[in-house]
């Protein structure tokens, strides 16, 4: 059995029939159980890991990938991966939804480095490099979106206004960047080695602290609301928020005391993956949300119960970048 995976109850489903009888069908609307997939990189064994809510894990992928570091999802549910080795190609690779893996784009033009992923809204790849931000198209074409002074840019979300956050380990500060590229300072006071970005849904920012061991929630202006949560903590390289408001923290543990802290949204802390020892970098979440969905019952010839099932799923994200 792989270390890294403890095996974890089943997760429940939950189905719902339509009766019928007499020759006339009722339809019932129901609602489909959210099944959120968290993918993981783990740069120890060079894979990309995959858990269900309950905590089930397996590995996704493991070909084509060199010190995986920033992850993201498109709107197809591809999964891409940014390669950082310290000697070798820091490439960046993308995976199909049956992980099906082949190069996307290049290494770095904004000084090296290949560190945190997001997509923008037309499905734009952005990258955080040591240098600054670089930005690929659809098709694999990357180039140089911003330079930042300081360098050391770890990890990046887009805002709901269309802007782009960016921490910066080595300047130890915070960024602002307009669609347009203009470059300012948000957070400059209350981070300590601040490695990793969550954006929640109502536009508070959350930054994981490598030095202290600490996340700190700020408003979306960037005041400083104090640490969410300082327990349960070592190294956190990644945070992510699920559908249910709930914040994901990767434990890089400086590969002693690696794996993955979940808080609820008050900021308790329970244990959600013991990697053992693996160096976990980021993680994505893919939240299935929820829709309307019908049952119809139909009847043929006397009193009976047919079935019949459509489902209607959208699918969206939310990053490790948040």
């Amino acid at each position: 059995m792989d270390h890294r995976f403890s095996p974890r109850p089943a997760p429940f489903r939950l189905f719902t029939a339509s009766l019928a009888c007499f020759g006339w069908g009722i339809v019932v609307p129901t609602v489909i159980l959210r099944a959120d997939t968290i993918y993981v990189t783990d740069s120890s064994d060079n894979t990309v890991l995959r858990y269900d809510l309950l905590g089930n894990g397996s590995v996704f992928a493991s070909s084509g990938l060199d010190t995986p570091n920033g992850i993201a999802v498109d709107g197809s549910g591809n999964i891409y991966v940014s390669n950082a080795p310290i000697f070798g190609s820091q490439t960046v690779t993308r995976f199909t939804p049956s992980a099906v893996g082949s190069q996307f784009a290049t290494g770095p033009v904004s000084g090296s480095g290949n560190n945190g992923l997001a997509f923008d809204a037309s499905g734009n790849l952005f990258v955080a490099t040591d240098g600054g931000v670089d930005k690929i198209t659809p098709d694999g074409t990357r180039t140089s979106f911003a330079t930042l002074s300081g360098g050391g840019a770890q990890d990046l979300e887009f805002d709901s206004g269309g802007n782009l956050i960016v921490v910066q380990y080595g300047a130890s500060k915070v960024v602002s960047i307009t669609p347009g590229g203009s470059v300012t300072d948000l957070i400059t006071t209350g981070l300590n080695g601040p490695r990793s970005i969550a954006i929640s849904n109502s536009g508070l920012i959350y930054i994981g602290n490598m030095n202290d061991n600490t996340v700190v929630r700020f408003s979306a202006v960037g005041v400083n609301l104090g640490v969410f949560a300082n327990s349960g903590l070592l190294a956190p390289t990644g945070l992510a928020f699920d559908s249910q408001s709930n914040l994901y923290a990767v434990n890089n543990g400086n590969g002693t005391s690696s794996g993955i802290e979940k808080f609820d949204p008050e900021g308790n802390a329970t244990l959600f993956a013991d990697t053992e020892g693996a160096r976990l970098v980021n993680l994505f979440i893919v939240a299935a949300v929820p829709e309307a969905s019908t049952w119809t019952a139909m009847v043929f010839l006397g009193a009976a119960a047919g079935w019949g099932f459509w489902r209607n799923r959208r699918v969206i994200g939310t990053s490790a970048n948040g």
